[in-house]
């Protein structure tokens, strides 16, 4: 660009009245700034703010100052009562040593019949371990594409992608056990139930038509589940009997007899009372005179005992008849003379 004399004459003299007269373009500009915010000391911080904020990474560990915050306890807590399940996260909310890495993790416990409910995490991808039982997963990763749906047994893993909704459920009568990593330090969850409760009542009937009671949407968002929700009802009718928590076995403390002991009682000394004995003046007594009196002696007469006479009974003799007995007459045989030749044998 070239300059002729008049148009640097022309400059120039802009230039050095802009910069001579008061109420200038900086001046105007230096009035018009804001006035600074104040910087919150780091005392009022929280430690994930601090390491946030700090000004490079090898800072953040003079923030971190004890080798225990590098470690983090993902032992999940007992299930509540009335409970499906708990779910124990590490974030850089819960666990601050994460700030920077890119990176979280979490570990469930579903309970018998359990439902972890449909949910997304917006900020990034879930890989899931199944480390105890078995689950039964679902996803939608976004239109027209079809739900996947797998069991995952002990050891085997799937992948959630972003945004993606899905769920798990257990359908075993005892408890599962999963840990789900993160590709984000504060991967987030949406509960898409009850995120969808949130809208307006009026889009909800528009999106759910005739067949939504509308009447009853202030009863459904007041009832609903924040995340793990018990399962269907012919899981519980089957696994009933088991999910009974048994009663806790109560051992009754030892209690220890404090030993009394007994106090040393002094027996105070009695002085018994010298008791004088009255003398007592035996009475004469006279004895009186007893007559005995004469007892006369009745006579007693024996009376006279006349013994009966006893007439001693005629007995009769019966006459006993002998019966006449007649004797047999016998007849004598007569005696034969044989020849005596003829009584020989072979004579015949």
């Amino acid at each position: 660009m070239l300059f002729t004399p008049t148009t640097a004459a022309l400059v120039l003299a802009f230039t050095s009245s802009a910069i001579a007269a008061p109420g200038s373009f900086h001046q105007r500009r230096q009035n018009n700034q804001q006035p600074a915010v104040p910087v919150p000391a780091p005392e009022s911080l929280s430690i994930t703010q601090q390491l946030l904020i700090a000004p490079s990474a090898a800072s953040r560990f003079d923030i971190l100052k004890d080798d225990a915050d590098f470690k983090f306890n993902l032992t999940p807590d007992e299930i509540p009562a009335n409970r499906g399940g708990i779910l124990k996260a590490a974030n850089r909310n819960t666990f601050p040593a994460l700030v920077g890495t890119g990176a979280a993790m979490a570990l469930g416990k579903i309970a018998p019949c359990g439902i972890n409910t449909f949910h997304v995490h917006p900020r990034s991808a879930e890989l899931q371990i199944v480390i105890e039982g078995s689950l039964v997963t679902e996803m939608v990763p976004e239109n027209a594409v079809r739900p996947i749906r797998n069991v995952v047994n002990k050891f085997e893993m799937v992948p959630f992608y972003q945004g993606a909704i899905h769920h798990q459920f257990n359908p075993n009568c005892e408890e599962a056990v999963f840990i789900a990593s993160f590709a984000n330090e504060d991967p987030g969850t949406g509960q898409v139930v009850n995120s969808i409760f949130k809208l307006d009542q009026n889009a909800l009937l528009d999106t759910f038509g005739q067949s939504f009671p509308g009447d009853r949407i202030e009863d459904i968002k007041n009832n609903l589940p924040e995340s793990v929700v018990a399962g269907v009802r012919s899981c519980n009718a089957r696994c009933q009997p088991q999910n009974q928590p048994e009663e806790p076995e109560v051992e009754e403390p030892e209690v220890e007899e404090p030993e009394i002991e007994e106090p040393e009682v002094e027996e105070p000394e009695v002085e018994e009372p010298e008791i004088e004995e009255p003398e007592v003046e035996e009475p004469e007594i006279e004895e009186p005179e007893i007559e005995e009196p004469e007892i006369e002696e009745p006579e007693i007469e024996e009376p006279e005992i006349e013994e009966p006479e006893i007439e001693e009974p005629e007995i009769e003799e019966p006459e006993v008849e002998e019966p006449e007995v007649e004797e047999p007459e016998v007849e004598e045989p007569e005696a034969q003379t044989e020849d005596p030749e003829q009584q020989k044998p072979g004579y015949n």
